[in-house]
């Protein structure tokens, strides 16, 4: 009984780190975290989905996005400079219990150049119009 249980913790706490439940990614190489003086951070959520950072697929959902499987969101701390930012639109309807691809709205990812500074923080959006849609990046600090 007690090899079963610790199999289904063991189980469980894979589960949480490989399904995509991390919202807070750091992409700059220390060992210790920076000070939010010194790094950028960038925020957002479904239906907006973060595919990659300058090249650097994101490790949730198998790989594929930085977003939380759990909620959709994401918050990241980059370096200041400029960083491309691969995006795509996906939503889900709850009143159709219907998921929506990208491919509705945008048969193609978006590139998205935001140029950041130290103590910045940023909020990505999807912004939709009929059926076309468009991110929107705002500073919010």
């Amino acid at each position: 009984m007690r090899s079963l249980r610790l199999l289904v913790i063991g189980l469980f706490a894979f589960w949480l780190t490989g399904c995509g439940l991390t919202i807070h990614h750091r992409l700059y190489d220390s060992e210790q975290e920076l000070p939010t003086s010194q790094i950028a951070r960038l925020q957002g959520m479904s239906p907006l989905m973060l595919y990659e950072i300058d090249g650097r697929r994101g490790p949730n959902r198998g790989g594929t996005q930085y977003n939380s499987q759990w909620d959709g969101s994401f918050i990241i701390d980059l370096l200041p400079g400029m960083h491309a930012l691969k995006v795509g639109y996906f939503w889900y309807d709850p009143r159709h219990q219907l998921f929506t691809s990208r491919t509705t709205y945008s048969t193609r990812d978006i590139i998205v150049n935001l140029e950041v500074e130290a103590g910045s923080v940023h909020m990505i959006q999807a912004e939709r119009d009929g059926n076309s849609w468009r991110p929107i990046v705002r500073r919010i600090k």
